[in-house]
């Protein structure tokens, strides 16, 4: 199998695992009408508090880490998407708290704790977050920024004040969201389903880029936001602020979360000191690579160099048997032969000079 092939195939495999996973959560929400009669029931409000605080303070912990994450790191890339998501995190992480310090049951805070106040946060937080990934997905994933992030900062602490000033002062002019022995209001229903919408529609963003960059941590974020989706399909069924479908909800609500915090944690974090790894690993295998060329060029330069020193001494011997035997006398007169290596003599000429009254030289 080549590598394409080789990818091809585990592409499939993953949009067939994506699905698998949808699928099974769908035949979920429509087998719990039928199991209803056994898992539903409320849950004593002390015990109902006591994880509703735990499960939120988790979700607003890993939302807060997120801003961290994208805040910190915007300086390195200059990712766009990276402003948006620090902006939505920082106000959501913060509308969560107030949301939870809100809940029926918990002391007051600020004003009285009350269902219609711990839910209009839960919802203006959950719409920000929908509207806020929707338009972070729309842009490119490279796409690069000028803005300055402390300008953003400033911006999301500006609409966190104003949101909370008016939800915590102002309840009164927020239509309401629960009504007391009847459930949840047409409005509130219909919110959590516009922000359903609106996850799922992002999730197909995600999807895309996973298609273009190949790269698994978009799928996990489609899948974090597919698990909002079924975050907000839980909290369309409760009838008490404290029966089942409320804690499935929160647990949904802690996988979404979680997933989302790490594709992000992946991407940003950990992905590119796993690429500087893989980098200084090619650097270190280059470079012995390299140490092993020079060492095998040497060596067959050295047996060449063996090799031409062996040919001059052949050479040598060879011009020096067409040399006569000395000395000798011819007529009288004495010869003496000697061979003289080319690199002592200047130009190729014949000379001859007097080396002194009884003897000349030539060559």
């Amino acid at each position: 199998m080549t590598e394409k092939e080789t990818i091809k195939l585990r592409i499939n495999m993953d949009y067939l695992y994506f699905a698998g996973i949808i699928l099974l959560n769908l035949i979920f929400f429509r087998a719990i009408k039928d199991i209803e009669p056994y898992i539903y029931f409320i849950v004593n409000t002390g015990e109902f508090i006591t994880l509703h605080i735990i499960l939120e303070f988790f979700s607003i912990l890993l939302a807060f880490m997120i801003f961290t994450i994208t805040y910190y790191t915007y300086n390195k890339n200059q990712r766009f998407r990276l402003l948006l998501f620090s902006s939505t995190f920082l106000i959501t992480g913060i509308l969560d708290f107030i949301h939870t310090m809100s809940y029926e049951g918990m002391p007051y805070f600020f004003t009285e704790s009350s269902v219609q106040k711990a839910t209009c946060f839960w919802i203006i937080s959950r719409v920000i977050l929908a509207i806020g990934l929707l338009s972070a997905s729309i842009i490119p994933v490279d796409m690069k920024s000028k803005f300055k992030r402390v300008h953003f900062l400033i911006g999301s602490i500006v609409i966190t004040f104003a949101v909370s000033y008016f939800g915590i002062y102002h309840l009164d002019k927020i239509p309401a969201m629960y009504i007391e022995g009847v459930g949840l209001t047409k409005l509130k229903v219909f919110l959590e389903y516009f922000i359903m919408g609106v996850l799922a529609i992002t999730s197909l963003f995600f999807i895309r880029d996973y298609s273009v960059k190949k790269d698994r941590v978009f799928l996990v974020f489609a899948m974090g936001l597919w698990f909002g989706v079924f975050t907000e399909g839980a909290f369309t069924l409760y009838r008490s602020v404290y029966d089942t479908y409320n804690l499935l909800g929160h647990l949904y609500k802690i996988i979404s979360c979680f997933l989302i915090f790490r594709a992000v944690f992946v991407y940003n974090l950990d992905k590119p000191y796993i690429q500087l790894n893989i980098a200084n690993q090619k650097i270190k295998q280059y470079a012995e690579d390299l140490e092993q060329v020079v060492e095998n060029r040497t060596s067959e330069i050295n047996m060449v160099n063996r090799k031409m020193i062996e040919d001059l001494e052949y050479a040598k011997k060879i011009q020096q048997s067409f040399l006569p035997p000395t000395p000798f006398v011819i007529y009288g007169v004495k010869f003496i032969s000697e061979y003289i290596p080319c690199e002592r003599l200047s130009g190729d000429f014949l000379n001859i000079h007097v080396l002194d009254e009884e003897h000349i030289g030539m060559y």
